[in-house]
């Protein structure tokens, strides 16, 4: 305990993670708010912006475990066995409880073969491709953790350079320039540096033990001013796709949303190491804060079905008709409450044996 409470900040982290994860899938209700509004409005770069910022969560929680898995030595046993084993037993016991959920609606009929066919091949629950990504994650610690230990500072600046240039600045480049008709050969791209599962945990490292964070104020100053413009940057490039293709719907409007995450990432990361060094939370604060923070993965594997109940509890209908609340705003509020509603079930579960382990 003493541990997690001296680097609390990685629980606010997950915590914020968990929070924007859950607003990634508030669809109309949240995230694609800004498809509603006339594009000179204020309300519409509010909306957009927030949705383009809520992308920094799943490279956070990239971010956390880099800084907490890559410093720690050993066996490549105990790695397959202790966290592999179970991120897959995770993975295959809730996807087969979502898959029983949908047999006993009628949406499935229940066959064991069609059930590993789709754990196996489809991803056919969406948001569990976090479960996927993370297990070469964990597969790949035995040559990340000696590659971090051993890269100097510049080495490091140098990897996340390639990946502003490689998935920010040139796919801007390219769409101003030609408007998607021509982008770069595929075989010159980094793509296996930029990965979520290198990069972002390289990322996390780095920020966690390269940099001091007494005294990186101006240095974050310098991060929050770039990020902002890259965001203004990904809110421009958003509506001037719009306008070359004619297009405006949920699925077009994406294109450059990650363009710069990587950015947006290190600014949290580093904001809120910050802040919980040079401010303390009183303690029982701090408690359920570390509380919370230890139950985001179980909270992360129930959100969307939380979530569902949420919406259609009608309570964003009165937020928002009876008390006239921001439609945004109401989206935070259902976010907040389904974090609430999950960590309670998902509390009571870890106490039981089998359980623990798992979540």
């Amino acid at each position: 305990m003493s541990g997690k409470r001296d680097r609390l900040y990685f629980e606010a982290m997950r915590i914020l993670a968990c929070f924007f994860v859950i607003f990634n899938h508030t669809e109309v209700e949240g995230f694609f708010l800004y498809l509603e509004q006339e594009q000179t409005s204020l309300r519409f770069w509010w909306y957009l912006l927030v949705s383009v910022v809520c992308k920094f969560s799943v490279p956070l929680f990239f971010a956390v475990s880099g800084a907490l898995l890559l410093v720690k030595e050993e066996p490549v046993k105990d790695i397959w066995v202790k966290r592999i084993g179970k991120i897959a037993a995770d993975l295959l016991l809730f996807s087969f409880g979502i898959y029983l959920w949908e047999v006993l609606r009628g949406r499935q009929v229940f066959s064991l073969r069609t059930f590993f066919i789709y754990l196996y091949a489809f991803e056919w629950n969406p948001p569990y491709w976090y479960l996927y990504a993370f297990i070469p994650f964990l597969m790949s610690l035995p040559l990340l953790r000696p590659l971090v230990k051993n890269l100097p500072d510049r080495a490091f600046l140098y990897m996340f350079g390639l990946a502003l240039i490689f998935d920010g600045i040139l796919p801007v480049a390219e769409y101003v320039a030609w408007k998607g008709q021509i982008t770069l050969n595929g075989n010159l791209r980094t793509g296996w540096l930029t990965s979520n599962i290198v990069l972002y945990p390289c990322l996390g490292y780095f920020l966690e033990y390269r940099v001091d964070i007494r005294t990186c104020k101006r240095k974050l100053i310098g991060l929050w001013s770039l990020n902002i413009l890259t965001l203004l940057l990904t809110g421009y490039m958003t509506c001037y796709e719009a306008r070359v293709t004619g297009l405006w719907d949920e699925w077009t409007t994406q294109t450059f949303f990650n363009a710069f995450v990587m950015i947006d990432c290190a600014a949290v990361f580093l904001t809120v190491k910050y802040l919980f060094t040079r401010y303390k939370l009183p303690g029982a604060a701090g408690r359920l804060m570390a509380s919370v923070g230890s139950c985001t993965f179980g909270i992360y594997l129930i959100h969307i079905h939380v979530l569902r109940k949420v919406r259609l509890s009608g309570i964003g209908d009165l937020l928002r008709e009876s008390w006239g609340l921001d439609a945004m705003i109401t989206a935070f509020i259902l976010c907040a409450l389904t974090m609430a509603a999950a960590y309670v079930p998902i509390l009571l579960l870890k106490r039981l044996p089998v359980l623990k382990k798992l979540l």
